[in-house]
């Protein structure tokens, strides 16, 4: 007989709506026992999100610190050690009890790492809905690698926020191109979970049915709510922003990414990491893992065309040049990915792509 162990982490409060971000702070109860807290924006509008917060805590009796990262912090990797140091200073100093995240992109995995390292717990406040680090306990894989060799984090896997107030009146204000961005983070879910299965297959990997459903449900709904996604209202950026929690939450039910991520998101992250090292600046996270999410459907001999048409109805790059990156760094992304996270099995572990099979296969689904 087979027993099953799950060790579940969730947030204990989601909140999805429009204009909910005062009355849902007012209701969170570990909030009612909170004497200091800090806020953490990025470098552009979400500062004035985190002075709305601010203002809302401080009517709680809750003493706020705002940190706003500057400008330069996501085009230098270097920089991410240098921010998180900075803020564990201010908490140290402070006694922070509680951090929020008002933010998007990659703040959301300098928050996680803070809270992490301070053992606090965090609020998530997205301003778009750009990615499914809303709600997941995973800190990206390049950014992990990035940290960890400076800072003593043990795992890409940290604790999910406590609560997440997801206010689509903030999120429908941002560029829709971001969006858009989310829906190819959660068409990437397609090639995740069929990685997953092939590593549950090769390498008898545990496989959390739960975790893979959630996961998948994300890709459905925006295959099947493409049209509406695609007309960027704030009813768009809700049906999208549900989607991107729920996927998040998926994690919780595993001891990794594994339902966030596969090959798609390696092949992203490998782009990402050549383009960095050229000095260049990569395009949207969810932008290039929907790129990916087509070469890998074709590798996993599936119908690449599909994912095509749906990210190219809702308003996605589909090709290099809508990416706006020269088709020589997708080539050599696509023939280094193999190489990028050898332990993580998935479709590139099955063959071993030469530069110019990788453009071959570019050519054939009609990315370059």
């Amino acid at each position: 007989m087979i027993n099953d162990y799950y060790e579940v982490e969730v947030p204990q409060y989601v909140v999805l709506g429009s204009n909910i971000l005062e009355k849902g702070l007012k209701e969170i109860n570990i909030l009612k026992r909170v004497r200091v807290a800090l806020i953490i924006t990025g470098p552009t509008k979400t500062r004035e999100y985190g002075e709305i917060v601010k203002n809302i805590l401080a009517d709680m009796n809750i003493k706020v610190f705002i940190y706003s990262l500057d400008s330069s912090f996501e085009k230098m990797q270097d920089k991410y050690t240098n921010e998180i140091r900075s803020i564990l200073n201010v908490a140290l100093q402070n006694g922070v009890e509680i951090i929020f995240s008002a933010a998007g992109g990659k703040v959301f995995d300098i928050v996680k790492v803070c809270s992490e390292l301070l053992s606090i717990p965090y609020i998530s406040i997205p301003t778009t809905a750009s990615h499914d680090g809303i709600s997941s306990p995973i800190i990206s894989y390049p950014i992990f690698e990035v940290i960890s060799n400076k800072i003593p984090l043990k795992s890409s896997r940290v604790r999910p926020p406590i609560a997440i107030l997801a206010d689509t009146a903030i999120v429908s204000k941002s560029d829709r191109r971001l969006l858009y961005a989310g829906c190819g983070d959660l068409i990437a879910k397609f090639t995740a979970i069929l990685d997953w299965k092939l590593a549950h297959e090769r390498l008898k990997e545990k496989f959390n049915e739960y975790a893979a459903a959630m996961s998948i449900l994300g890709f459905k709904i925006v295959k099947n709510r493409r049209k509406i996604i695609n007309l960027a209202t704030e009813e768009s950026y809700r049906i999208v922003l549900k989607a991107l929690i729920a996927v998040g939450v998926a994690a919780g039910f595993v001891s990794s990414s594994r339902p966030l991520s596969g090959s798609e998101h390696i092949f992203s992250h490998t782009l990402e990491m050549l383009l960095y090292r050229y000095g260049l600046k990569p395009a949207l996270h969810g932008e290039q893992c929907g790129i990916g999410t087509i070469i890998m459907t074709y590798l996993h001999g599936k119908n690449w065309r599909l994912i095509k048409s749906i990210l190219r109805e809702i308003g996605a790059p589909t090709n290099a040049n809508e990416l706006g990156i020269e088709e020589k760094y997708l080539i050599e992304a696509l023939a280094a990915s193999r190489k990028t996270r050898p332990t993580r099995y998935t479709i590139l572990n099955e063959r071993n792509i030469s530069y110019e099979e990788a453009k071959k296969i570019l050519c054939e689904v009609e990315v370059i």
